[in-house]
């Protein structure tokens, strides 16, 4: 999948209600305002509803900043766990391996690691054009 416009908008056909978790797994400061976009409105009603979670597992080297209106409207909350246990790896394995997680979707293009180089150039110059890119080990 070719990343067209924001991340909203390439994940509204999937998403079209908006998500209830957003993963953050990238560490690219230019990536939460875009994927706060992503998350789930919250309906302005009395229903004791509880907002989008917002997980941020990448590792940031720095700081980075969340449009604070954006978050706040939507009542996101935010998640920054430290690491993940053995358990997490094995549940998301096995919802991938039922179907359940399908990750292909979300992945733009299948390189071997000897263009590793070039891609990580290409998601630095054109931001917008790839969701991720995953290297196939086996090539």
């Amino acid at each position: 999948m070719q990343l067209k416009g924001g991340l909203a908008e390439a994940f509204a056909p999937l998403l079209p209600g908006g998500a209830d978790v957003v993963v953050d797994a990238t560490g690219a400061s230019a990536v939460p305002a875009q994927a706060i976009a992503v998350a789930r409105e919250l309906p302005w009603d009395d229903a004791l509803n509880v907002g989008a979670r917002y997980l941020v597992q990448g590792s940031y080297a720095e700081s980075f900043a969340v449009p604070y209106q954006a978050a706040f409207h939507k009542e996101l909350q935010f998640l920054l766990p430290r690491d993940t246990q053995p358990r997490d790896i094995r549940a998301v394995l096995d919802l991938m391996a039922r179907g359940t997680l399908a990750v292909r979707d979300l992945i733009s293009a299948v390189l071997p690691p000897s263009e590793a180089p070039t891609a990580y150039a290409e998601l630095r110059e054109q931001p917008a054009r790839h969701v991720t890119i995953a290297f196939d080990w086996s090539r």
